[in-house]
């Protein structure tokens, strides 16, 4: 990862850890743009989950909105 205090958490690369005391500017506004969900462990670290990944398609699979059937 390119940006200082951000690193993978899976080589899957769907799920970020950032160190907060590095990537203090509005990390959450910043990585909710880019398309992750924010989750903190503790006062120094968010993980970020991308939102493609963490959302729950399976349980909506049989709904007739759902169009990617």
């Amino acid at each position: 990862m390119l940006l200082p205090g951000v690193r993978w958490n899976c080589n899957k690369k769907e799920t970020l850890i950032v160190n907060r005391k590095i990537a203090w500017l509005f990390p959450k506004q910043v990585f909710h743009l880019f398309g992750y969900r924010s989750r903190q462990t503790d006062k120094t670290h968010f993980i970020m989950n991308n939102r493609e990944a963490a959302s729950r398609e399976s349980e909506y699979e049989f709904e007739p909105w759902n169009t990617k059937k």
